[in-house]
C-alpha cells in the first residue's frame, strides 16, 4: 500500500450504494467530515460532464487562489467529457469527485486530479490540482481528497513524486500540504495576479511517494 491516512474510508452505506447503483455510477467510498456529516469520493465518468462543469464554475467564482479564473473557463460539457475521457484512458492520471447527498440528490463539493508528466523523463512526477467549494472549507473535504490522491500515488507503479503549486498567501492550503509531508522546493516571485490586481508568489511544493518496503 501507499499513503495510509489516519482515518480509513469506510464502506459506503447501503442507501448510498443503492442510489449510486441506480445511477450507474462507479463505486464510492464514504468519509465523515469534521461536523460528523458523511460525504463520498469516487472517480469521475463521462456522464459527470455537466456536474463537473457546474462544480468548476462554482469553485472558480468563489476563489482567486487558482491560476485559472472564471473568465478563462470553457463551460462546454462536450469539452469536459473529452477531459474526463482522457483521465479514464490514462493509467497515469486520476480525477476524483467529492459529493454529498442533499435532499436525495447528488451535490458535488470538490475534486482532485493527478496528472503524470507527458514525457519519458518526467513521467515519474504527478502534478496535483485540487478545488473545494467555499461552504466546505475547513470541514476536512480537501484533506480527504488529498489523502485519496496520495494513496493512489503510493500504489502507482511508476510515480515517484507528487508536485504542486500554491499561492504564498493561501496559508490554509499550505498548512494542509505541509501536514501531509509536502515541503517547499522553490518560489516563483509575483507569478500570479489576484482579482484585486495584487501580485502573489507561487510556492512549489513536493512530496516523494511513500511505499511499504
Amino acid at each position: 500500500m501507499g499513503f495510509d491516512p489516519e482515518s480509513q474510508p469506510a464502506v459506503a452505506s447501503p442507501m448510498f450504494r443503492q442510489f449510486f447503483a441506480s445511477q450507474q455510477r462507479p463505486p464510492a467510498v464514504e468519509r465523515t467530515d469534521k461536523l460528523g456529516a458523511p460525504f463520498w469520493l469516487r472517480e469521475a465518468v463521462e456522464r459527470d460532464a455537466d456536474l463537473l462543469v457546474e462544480l468548476k464554475r462554482r469553485i472558480l467564482a468563489e476563489t482567486d487562489y487558482l491560476l485559472q479564473g472564471l473568465a478563462d473557463f470553457d463551460a462546454d460539457p462536450a469539452a469536459e467529457r473529452d477531459v474526463i475521457r482522457r483521465f479514464q484512458d490514462s493509467s497515469d492520471s486520476r480525477l476524483v469527485i467529492a459529493e454529498r447527498l442533499v435532499a436525495g440528490h447528488r451535490a458535488a463539493i470538490g475534486l482532485v486530479t493527478i496528472v503524470a508528466g507527458a514525457f519519458q523523463r518526467n513521467r515519474h512526477v504527478g502534478q496535483l490540482g485540487m478545488g473545494v467549494v467555499r461552504s466546505e472549507w475547513g470541514r476536512g473535504v480537501g484533506a480527504a481528497l488529498l489523502d485519496d490522491a496520495l494513496c493512489w500515488g503510493g500504489d502507482h507503479a511508476t510515480l515517484r513524486k507528487i508536485s504542486l503549486q500554491v499561492y504564498a498567501s493561501n496559508a490554509r492550503a499550505i498548512g494542509l500540504y505541509a501536514g501531509r509531508g509536502f515541503t517547499e522546493e522553490g518560489r516563483l516571485r509575483e507569478e500570479a495576479r489576484r482579482d484585486d490586481d495584487r501580485f502573489d508568489d507561487l510556492i512549489v511544493m513536493g512530496r516523494f511517494v511513500v511505499r511499504d518496503p
